[in-house]
């Protein structure tokens, strides 16, 4: 059981790396370029699975503060505990999707995934895969 609390609170960590898409990419040509996903976020639902299959896990609270190429972030998975990870990430695509890659510098396991933004109701959407575990997290822009 420890070790897979401890495979899911990675996931959960990964998963704070990119929590946004909302900013400008930049990009007048409709490709992809380098996104800055700079700001504050909250965490909203977060989810965890196997294939297609996710599951929610109520009571999970959480920030992520986002520079231009760096994170912080502390989450709160209920009976798993609090849990802080700081690192580097980058993020390509458009202000409404694209793909990511975030490194820790606290020793976690690197995620890869995507992001989707809705600018109608200002959420991002990130699915990623870390230590081979699924998982979805919601956010939006802190206040």
């Amino acid at each position: 059981m420890r070790l897979a609390r401890r495979g899911f609170a990675f996931a959960a960590l990964a998963a704070l790396a990119l929590v946004s898409a909302c900013g400008d990419d930049n990009n007048d040509d409709g490709g992809s370029d380098a996104v800055d996903l700079s700001g504050t976020y909250t965490i909203v639902k977060y989810e965890t699975g196997a294939g297609a299959t996710f599951v929610e896990v109520p009571g999970t609270e959480g920030s992520v503060e986002l520079t231009s190429t760096n994170y912080t972030a502390i989450i709160s998975i209920p009976g798993v505990g609090i849990i802080e990870d700081a690192g580097t990430y980058t993020a390509n695509g458009t202000a409404t999707a694209g793909d990511f890659t975030q490194t820790s510098t606290m020793g976690r396991p690197q995620a890869t995934g995507t992001y989707a933004f809705n600018s109608s109701t200002g959420e991002l959407v990130l699915s990623t895969v870390v230590a081979g575990v699924n998982q979805r997290i919601t956010v939006i822009e802190a206040p």
